[in-house]
């Protein structure tokens, strides 16, 4: 067939201008298959302009061949002057004429080649990689095809001597060499030659023997806290290395399987020789909650079917931190509830998985919880059946209210993924009662003559605020009302946030005694009424009254004078004296001594200055003896000036010191002792700026004692 196609060339050719040169070629040309094929045409020197001539190949079948580029079989390069054809490789189908133009201005030249194709070794169904499955049978493809005369072929590995064809662990069906039992030896390079009478070609492939993967590390039921990152991880072992897919499954069943996005990673990495996968969901919603599966590929399970694919499975359980809902009922975001009535507080609390509620008070460690039940609680709870947001409505119900209940509440709700709390006011309406007055105040209150600010105070608890009446003897004791005054606070004290302080103000000229007695303090609120009684009384005490009192002496300025005098007497027992001088510079300091005191007592005020106060105090007290008390007052421009009387005396005894000024210093000590009857001492100091201030003290002493003090009193006032 070839050699008629030779001798039609020929005589085609000897027809056609001879203008064109096809080079080493002339009108014919060979080629082997597979083999690469190049042939140039151009215009003989001899054409006018012929390097200006522009050209065209056109194939066997009469089409242009246009691609400049190496990428396609077929293809021109411009090979000024001329244009050449290349058939990269070329196949059995390319014999035939190919045909070339040229161009010079209106001239047109054309010339055709005959390419004829020789058959030569082909390979076919050869890859170069190739799998077997451990333990089964497996075959290794190759053929080969064309060549001149016989065509041979054999097979041979790498490492082992001879050819396979006689191996008894493999055998040959089709030409193709099969692995009666593939084994991890099985695998290596492998090279099938295939000989023509004038050729010999080879083709080498490689073998893996491989195995099925399996999941050395199954997914874990994971759980997520919504809006966290939730992290899978799965880990396969195989030959060749698997990789690893993942799959979100509904509740039908059906897999979709992921992909990466915005929140979706997945990633591989290797682990001692094993492929772990994983994948991370960040910011996790509900929505993420399913089941989720991780599959194992690799060449052994695409040689299988699907159904041997190696999986594993496990639930993301996506959790949510409880979120308490706004309390109902409520008055301006508040419970509200009456003295003696009974409140119910409803906490509403979802969370998955379903959260615990507990109530407490703020300041208190008692927790209320379900089931508690008593004659002023109870507890109760309620499921909400939400599928999606399961949660919990747990209600505090507070009988028999009392002002004690009255403070802050907390609902707590908590679960796997957290806690979280809530507050709300409980504010609890009560009649007004006068906790706090007795541990603040007390109920006796003390005057004296000349203070113009004695006090007699009030203290009440209720809410609403209480109004507050005051009465003396039935009478209303009114703003205005001369010689009282009123004034109200509210407490500063955080712990009482509902206690009132109500201050009647009583000023005592010394000829008022009406002042004194029983006050009532009326206080009101739109609960009920309270009221109270309050004592006001005269400061100050004689030895035959079986009372202790107080007087303070508010009108002492506070620099260089005694500024307080606290004395208890009872018949029959013990009495005390104390005095205390102050000065701006110092504290307060103070002498005291007890007339049944068997032991001496002595007090030094080291740290008040040497100027104008008190610098010593010593007191002797016997049981059936002398006691002594001795008063010093220091000035530094003076001497000192004690005053001393001794029980045990017959006389009074009277010393004065003519060079103590009249101001800042005690100006006078006068005793007076009777046996058997009340005894009375005064102190007295003056101060240029304030009125006397005396304090008294009575003691019992026998009749006899007291007629000698009566005569030493005499001789004193004699001295004067």
């Amino acid at each position: 067939m070839w050699l008629y196609q030779l001798m039609f060339a020929f005589i085609l050719a000897s027809t056609t201008a001879k203008e064109i040169d096809f080079g080493a070629y002339g009108t014919e040309a060979s080629a082997k298959t597979e083999t690469n094929f190049f042939v140039t045409c151009k215009l003989d020197s001899s054409i006018p302009s012929a390097n200006m001539a522009t050209y065209k190949w056109f194939k066997v079948d009469n089409t242009e061949v246009t691609s400049r580029d190496s990428i396609t079989r077929v293809y021109v390069v411009d090979r000024r002057p001329g244009l050449e054809l290349n058939l990269e490789p070329v196949q059995d189908d390319d014999t035939g004429h190919y045909r070339c133009v040229a161009s010079v201005g209106s001239q047109t030249f054309e010339r055709q080649l005959f390419l004829a194709v020789r058959a030569t070794i082909t390979f076919n169904d050869c890859p170069t990689e190739q799998f077997g499955m451990m333990g089964n049978r497996s075959e290794i493809l190759c053929s080969a095809s064309g060549g001149e005369g016989t065509l041979s072929t054999e097979w041979r590995k790498e490492g082992v001597v001879g050819t396979l064809g006689t191996n008894n662990e493999y055998a040959l069906e089709n030409k193709n060499l099969v692995v009666l039992h593939t084994t991890a030896a099985s695998a290596g390079l492998y090279t099938f030659y295939a000989s023509a009478s004038t050729e010999k070609k080879s083709q080498r492939i490689t073998f893996r023997a491989v195995t099925i993967p399996l999941i050395v590390q199954p997914l874990m039921s994971k759980k997520a806290v919504v809006g966290n990152t939730a992290e899978l991880f799965c880990t396969a072992r195989g030959t060749p290395s698997p990789r690893i897919d993942w799959f979100k499954v509904d509740e039908k069943r059906n897999e979709v399987r992921m992909q990466t996005d915005s929140r979706v990673t997945i990633e591989e990495r290797t682990v001692d020789g094993d492929t772990q996968g994983i994948m991370m969901i960040k910011n996790v919603q509900k929505e993420d909650e399913s089941l989720y599966a991780c599959k194992a590929y690799n060449k052994a399970t695409e040689i299988l079917n699907s159904a041997t694919i190696p999986e594993t499975q496990s639930y993301l359980d996506v959790q949510t931190i409880p979120s308490i809902g706004e309390y109902q009922d409520t008055v301006n975001g508040q419970y509200q509830g009456r003295e003696g009535a009974s409140v119910t507080m409803k906490c509403k609390a979802r969370g998955n998985p379903r959260p615990v509620v507990v109530w407490t008070k703020v300041g208190s460690n008692h927790q209320y919880t379900e089931g508690q039940n008593s004659e002023t609680v109870s507890v109760t709870k309620e499921d909400i059946a939400d599928p999606n947001k399961p949660g919990v409505k747990l209600s505090l119900d507070l009988k028999g209210l009392e002002a004690s209940a009255d403070g802050i509440y907390t609902c707590i709700a908590r679960n796997e993924a957290g806690e979280v709390s809530k507050n709300v006011k409980l504010e609890v309406l009560f009649s007004p009662n006068f906790d706090g007055q007795d541990t603040e105040y007390g109920r006796v209150f003390y005057t004296w003559k000349g203070n113009t600010d004695g006090k007699v105070v009030c203290v009440v608890n209720g809410n609403p605020q209480p109004i507050f009446n005051w009465y003396k003897d039935g009478t209303e004791i009114v703003r205005g009302t001369s010689g009282y005054g009123l004034s109200e606070e509210k407490s500063a004290d955080p712990r009482y946030p509902y206690r009132h302080i109500s201050k009647l103000s009583v000023a005592y000229n010394g000829a008022n005694d009406n002042i004194f007695g029983t006050y009532t303090c009326k206080s009101t609120n739109n609960i009920k009424p309270n009221n109270q009684t309050l004592q006001l009384e005269r400061a100050g005490f004689s030895s035959d009254d079986t009372s202790p009192r107080r007087s303070t002496h508010s009108s002492i300025p506070e620099d260089n004078s005694i500024i307080d005098s606290l004395t208890t007497a009872q018949l029959g027992g013990s009495s005390t004296m104390d005095i205390t001088a102050k000065n701006s510079l110092t504290k307060e300091s103070t002498d005291s001594f007890s007339s049944d005191d068997t032991s001496r007592r002595r007090s030094t005020h080291s740290s008040i200055p040497e100027d104008n106060s008190i610098t010593d105090s010593s007191t002797t007290a016997q049981l059936g003896g002398s006691s002594t008390r001795d008063i010093n007052a220091k000035n530094p421009l003076t001497k000192v000036s004690s005053n001393s009387f001794s029980s045990d005396d017959t006389s009074p005894r009277r010393s004065i010191d003519s060079s103590i000024p009249g101001d800042n210093s005690i100006t006078d000590s006068l005793t007076t002792a009777q046996l058997g009857g009340p005894s009375t001492m005064d102190i007295t100091a003056k101060n240029p700026l304030t009125k006397e201030s005396t304090d008294t003290v009575g003691v019992g002493i026998g009749v006899a004692g007291c007629l000698l003090c009566v005569v030493g009193a005499v001789v004193v006032i004699i001295l004067l």
